[in-house]
């Protein structure tokens, strides 16, 4: 798995569906070398190996935004 492209189901658009890298080509020339750069430097500190430890929730939401933190 590249860590570029990590997610490995279809992205659905309407009735088509496109691999991560078909999107990626699709919409590659439209944006701008800037913000390219950016998005491969955040995308270079991503990591897939965080586990979110969380004790005495109250509120069924707080889970919900931690996972979304994580």
């Amino acid at each position: 798995m590249s860590p570029f492209l990590p997610h490995t189901e279809p992205i659905l658009i309407g009735t088509e569906s496109f691999s991560a890298r078909e999107v990626i080509e699709i919409i590659g020339p439209m944006i701008a070398d800037a913000r390219r750069a950016r998005i491969a430097e955040v995308v270079a500190g991503r990591t897939c190996s965080i586990t979110p430890v969380v004790e005495c929730l109250y509120d069924r939401g707080n889970v919900s935004a931690v996972l979304r933190s994580a």
